[in-house]
């Protein structure tokens, strides 16, 4: 009877038919931080790479800009799992276009990196 009562109560966390369920916050916050570390690596090789080819200007550019897009990512993503988890919708939707702003703005820093002509 413990046995069946804690599949259960596993049941009612984490496989519930509600939308709001705990797999689906965990999923999201999977997600996001799959997402992030991405991101990171891509513009910390990108530094590198940058560094390397003796562009050490650019490179400490993009440096901070990784850190500023690193902090407000995180800052974002932790902020619509917690109004996720608490169903706060309005708060959502402004985290929500906030995050697509800062993907586009991702977008632009990605694209001026190939505008960079390597040295001969």
């Amino acid at each position: 009877a413990i046995v069946v009562s804690l599949i259960n109560i596993a049941f009612d966390l984490f496989i519930d038919l509600d939308i709001h369920s705990l797999l689906s916050i965990i999923w999201l916050a999977v997600i996001l931080l799959i997402e992030l570390i991405l991101f990171y690596y891509l513009l910390e090789a990108s530094t590198d790479l940058l560094q390397a080819s003796g562009h050490t200007e650019l490179a400490g550019e993009y440096s901070i800009k990784t850190k500023n897009y690193i902090t407000i990512y995180s800052i974002l993503a932790i902020a619509l799992i917690i109004c996720y988890a608490f169903l706060i919708s309005t708060m959502m939707l402004l985290i929500s276009i906030a995050l697509i702003i800062v993907r586009i703005w991702l977008m632009v820093i990605i694209n001026s990196l190939k505008k960079i002509e390597p040295y001969v």
